[in-house]
């Protein structure tokens, strides 16, 4: 009778057959983890940058539509003007007073009109003005020799502060300055630079910026640079409120 041959077990046999297995398990356990939590990771950070993407496009979309609501009324003023070939402080006034801007605008600190000077203008300039109102012209041209000066004639509503503007020389001021140019020549509203406002004691400032629209002489052709600069006679503006501007886009 043949007798049957034992086989004997090593302890790395064992450590094959019962480890190995558990361990290849583990890892691709290990490595589907991973890759889950990499692609988990990915799609939040996906997901968030799409989200802020969205909220940055409906903030810019706010801001638009908030400047844009600013520049109408300023695209209005500027036709009133071209259209009745200058108008007077009254009839600016009751203009402005009909855009009820307390209201409907609130960042506005005022809506003027800025008229182009030059030397041989300037003394009918100061006649009309001082004929309207005697005691509110205050004169500060630039010192540049340029003979042409970019002055506040009206700025609506009359208070202290606003009527300490009235006479400014805008070519004084380079931010204010590269605004009207490039608003004149290229026939649309400007932003100026961020700029210091000063409050009515004279002491406080504040942020803030100023829109100009240009106004060009009736009935002339605007289809060239030449043109245009040929025809601009003024602008309208309107200096806002950085605080109150963007506390109504971002409510």
């Amino acid at each position: 009778m043949a007798k049957s041959k034992s086989k004997n077990i090593s302890s790395t046999d064992l450590f094959s057959i019962h480890f190995v297995p558990s361990l290849i398990v583990f890892l691709v356990m290990l490595l589907l983890i991973g890759y889950s939590w990499r692609t988990a990771t990915q799609t939040i950070i996906q997901t968030r940058s799409e989200e802020v993407n969205v909220r940055s496009l409906l903030v810019e979309d706010n801001i638009k539509q908030r400047i844009n609501s600013y520049d109408n009324a300023l695209q209005a003023g500027a036709g009133f003007i071209s259209a009745s070939n200058g108008v007077s402080r009254d009839e600016w006034q009751i203009f402005v007073n009909k855009l009820n801007i307390e209201e409907r605008f609130p960042a506005m600190i005022g809506f003027g009109y800025v008229e182009l000077v030059t030397d041989s203008t300037l003394q009918a300039y100061k006649d009309k003005i001082n004929k309207e109102n005697p005691q509110i012209l205050n004169f500060r041209p630039n010192n540049l020799g340029t003979g042409s000066y970019a002055t506040v004639t009206y700025l609506e509503p009359q208070n202290e502060r606003n009527r300490s503007f009235i006479g400014a020389d805008v070519f004084t001021d380079i931010s204010r300055t590269q605004a009207i140019e490039y608003s004149r020549d290229q026939g649309k509203s400007s932003v100026s630079d961020v700029i210091e406002i000063t409050q009515p004691d004279n002491v406080t400032k504040i942020n803030g910026i100023t829109i100009y629209n240009p106004v060009y002489k009736s009935g002339t052709s605007l289809s060239t640079l030449e043109n245009r600069r040929q025809a601009i006679i003024g602008y309208t503006y309107t200096p806002l409120r950085a605080d109150i501007l963007f506390g109504e886009i971002f409510a």
